[in-house]
């Protein structure tokens, strides 16, 4: 065989191989359409409105600042249901002055109460014991 020949059928074998994959592709497409009109409830619903850049970007950081972002991996589970200490309930919803934040977060360091750094979520009374014990 010569290079042309060789080429020719490289290429009607990349073709054939590229129409199958889009022969599957709206395959799934379409089952995808039949079952959303099979069940529609069980499908999100299209949103009528789009927001902004900006309505975006601080929804984004919302949920990043209350731990409503997936956290990587596979399970699907949220950050703030993973490490609910480092997502703490908003101070604002909770009525609390200034004074009472700051007097309650020096009680967490004296007590070691608070989330230590890294992905293991615990606090430094549970990863130091020996420095916090009596202090509860």
């Amino acid at each position: 065989m010569n290079r042309k020949t060789l080429s020719i059928i490289t290429l009607t074998l990349a073709a054939l191989a590229g129409g199958n994959a889009m022969a599957q592709n709206s395959s799934s497409v379409d089952a995808y359409a039949k079952a959303q009109q099979k069940d529609p409830g069980s499908f999100a619903a299209k949103l009528s409105t789009q927001l902004s850049r900006d309505a975006v970007q601080a929804e984004l950081r919302d949920a990043q600042r209350t731990g409503e972002t997936v956290a990587i991996g596979e399970s699907g589970t949220k950050l703030n249901e993973l490490f609910p200490g480092r997502y703490p309930a908003q101070v604002a919803s909770q009525g609390l002055s200034r004074d009472q934040v700051l007097a309650d977060l020096r009680e967490a360091q004296r007590t070691g109460e608070m989330v230590a750094i890294g992905e293991s979520g615990l606090k430094f009374n549970e990863l130091f014991p020996g420095r916090y014990a009596g202090q509860r």
